[in-house]
């Protein structure tokens, strides 16, 4: 009982960090390109 506990434990730990590693992706992604933008955007206007 308690091995199978800690397994789902991990595994949930583990779920977790997948979502939190794909969210951070997506936000530096989001970042990087808004930066690009804003970079372009201000070469552009000087």
């Amino acid at each position: 009982m308690k091995k199978k506990h800690v397994l789902t434990l991990l595994q949930e730990m583990l779920a977790q960090s997948v979502a939190c590693r794909s969210t951070m992706k997506a936000v530096v992604l989001f970042v990087l390109t808004v930066a690009t933008r804003s970079a372009g955007k201000g070469v552009v206007y000087r």
